[in-house]
């Protein structure tokens, strides 16, 4: 053996040791083509102190938000947004309610993503980025935090405003989420307004101010289970 190594030039050795080399790191590169991209993510474990593994795969088709539900959260709720084509956690995407990012998920799937509504988030619509493309829900989503006092009740077909804003000037009430809203301009003096009897349910509900701009409110959840 000794005498094979010698009589091999330093030359000879080196190319031989590259050749081997590549020949043992072919099998590692098909294991990686062939899986996808895995992290790790310690604060959405689903069991305490046990990192949960991510894989990344990019949506295939046309994404579509179908719905959101529900449409209120404060800071720590968790709302679910489903529809097509989402993928599983790719890269470079996030959900956004007006400015501020989402940052936490418990589910990003190919037709549903739950996430975590964050802190010092405010009303507005909800918008999904997936590498460069984009997409917006048309409805403003509403955020309220334990010192919202303006509350929406609705019992006996029959909206009621208490401890409503001054500014405020409209709201609007969905019976499905792709029906034309109802719109009830706020006269400042008036706080029960009636609900059409043709409207059996409702599905999402927003109010703004003067300049268009979302209001926080609290409503009861039990009004709204299914």
């Amino acid at each position: 053996m000794f005498k094979f190594i010698d009589s091999l030039s330093l030359k000879k050795i080196i190319t031989l040791s590259v050749i081997i080399s590549s020949l043992l790191s072919i099998p590692l590169l098909v294991i990686y083509a062939l899986n996808p991209i895995e992290t790790t993510n310690s604060s959405a474990s689903s069991v305490a102190g046990e990192p949960k593994i991510f894989k990344h795969t990019d949506p295939v088709g046309t994404t579509k938000i179908s719905g959101i539900k529900p449409f209120w959260g404060k800071a720590g709720d968790e709302v679910v947004v489903w529809g097509e084509n989402f993928g599983e956690y790719p890269i470079n995407s996030y959900i956004a309610i007006g400015n501020a990012k989402i940052t936490e998920y418990s589910k990003w799937e190919d037709n549903q993503i739950v996430f975590t509504v964050p802190q010092n988030s405010t009303s507005g619509k909800i918008s999904l980025s997936i590498g460069n493309y984009q997409l917006t829900w048309d409805k403003a989503f509403n955020v309220f935090n334990t010192n919202t006092q303006f509350a929406l009740v609705f019992n006996n077909k029959k909206i009621t405003l208490v401890n409503y804003p001054e500014n405020i000037s409209k709201v609007y009430i969905w019976q499905t989420l792709y029906s034309e809203p109802e719109v009830f301009e706020v006269d400042k003096g008036q706080t029960v307004y009636e609900i059409p009897k043709t409207i059996n349910s409702i599905e999402w509900v927003s109010v703004e101010d003067e300049n268009k701009v979302g209001i926080p409110f609290t409503v009861n959840p039990l009004e709204f289970t299914d």
